[in-house]
């Protein structure tokens, strides 16, 4: 077959075609509506990650946070060795005397304890205050403490000595000293000492003589009643100590008197039913050691 032939049929195939096309389009009714969707279908696989970009710029820093609590502190490390001790230093000029002036004095070099002390101290600073003490070598039993005046003087009044604790447990080693130092330190550094002896009780002073004219009156009462008892020949003001003897080493107080001014006085005194029926004792005995007797009967009661 010529290539001629085979180039015209080709043509009339493709007329062919287009009037069969054209005749379908023609004979095509209208469009109907469309149809509803369909389900959608299952969803597909994820894809494969892609790459990672590049960081971004950091953001800006927030606000710091609220402090927490302080934690405990915990437990002391052991010491360290001691160093070695240093150079001693030079040694610095001598300094002036704190009190080279002060002082202190007693009424006496003799001290009894069983009575008070007044003792006197001059030299000192102005205003310094003053502990005075017995110096006793480790142990300095205090009497107390003073306040000098603007001129560096003071006193110190102290009460029974023996009535001070500290004194009180120093006794035996006070009154075995021959010689006591009886110090006075300010707080300023002033210092003053002076000599004493202590000695632990006072000598008894001389009494006056009691009377050897005193009297007293009793007389007869019935048992738990009253009884009169007039003294006479006491001392102004003495006062005076009923005393009823009922046996041996048995002598009851049953009253008290005062002697008025002319050293008499009167009063009624009130007898224990207990002490019966018979002959009795009166004692009148005045604080200056006056002493006077009487009976007393007492009959039954009525």
């Amino acid at each position: 077959m010529s290539k001629y032939l085979m180039s015209r049929r080709i043509a009339l195939g493709m007329l062919v075609t287009m009037v069969s096309v054209l005749l379908l389009a023609a004979c095509q009714g209208a469009a109907g509506k469309p149809g509803n969707p369909g389900a959608p279908g299952n969803p597909g696989f994820p894809g494969e990650p892609g790459p990672q970009g590049a960081p971004g710029l950091p953001g800006l820093s927030g606000e710091p946070g609220i402090a927490g609590n302080s934690g405990a502190p915990g437990n002391p490390g052991k010491p360290g060795a001691p160093g070695e001790p240093g150079f001693p230093g030079p040694a610095g000029p001598p300094g002036e005397a704190t009190s080279p002036g002060a002082g202190i004095m007693v009424a006496s070099p003799v001290v009894f304890l069983d009575k008070g002390l007044t003792i006197a101290g001059s030299g000192f600073r102005a205003f310094e205050a003053v502990e005075v003490f017995f110096e006793l070598g480790g142990v300095q039993p205090s009497l107390g403490f003073a306040q000098a005046d603007a001129g560096g003087a003071w006193t110190l009044n102290v009460p029974r000595l023996d009535g001070i604790r500290k004194i009180k447990t120093a006794v035996t080693k006070l009154i075995g000293s021959p010689v006591l130092t009886l110090m006075a330190e300010g707080v300023d550094g002033s210092e003053a000492s002076t000599p004493v002896m202590a000695v632990a009780e006072s000598p008894a002073a001389a009494a006056e003589p009691p009377s050897v004219g005193a009297s007293v009156v009793a007389g007869t009462a019935s048992q738990g009643g009253t009884i009169t008892v007039t003294v006479a020949g006491f001392g102004d003001g003495e006062g005076i100590t009923i005393l009823l003897t009922t046996g041996v080493n048995q002598k009851p107080r049953i009253g008290v008197i005062n002697a008025g001014p002319t050293g008499a006085a009167t009063k009624d005194i009130l007898l224990r039913s207990k002490y019966g029926p018979g002959v009795y004792t009166l004692e009148a005995i005045g604080s200056s050691g006056t002493l006077a007797t009487a009976a007393v009967i007492i009959v039954a009661e009525k």
